[in-house]
């Protein structure tokens, strides 16, 4: 059976695709997706494409701002190092 509670809302900024996979494989996943806690609503700034624009000097879609809103910051990995140098 399809449990909607196992999967979530995945944003690629690589692609530019909203992607909708299982919890236990976003471990598995690029290091640069964005999880989300539901599918964003409808945004007129972005054309519910979820980015702005492409950044060709780092190779990846601008996520729109109306992403922000639906982050799940539970699921984002800590990738802040603090070295005492």
């Amino acid at each position: 059976m399809f449990d909607i509670d196992k999967h979530l809302y995945v944003f690629s900024p690589y692609s530019g695709l909203l992607f909708f996979v299982n919890k236990t494989e976003f471990n598995f996943l690029d290091d640069g997706v964005i999880p989300l806690k539901e599918k964003p609503k409808r945004c007129k700034k972005c054309y519910d494409r979820f980015f702005t624009g492409y950044d060709p000097m780092q190779c990846i879609y601008q996520p729109c701002r109306c992403l922000s809103k639906f982050v799940d910051f539970d699921l984002l990995p800590n990738k802040l190092e603090i070295t005492n140098d």
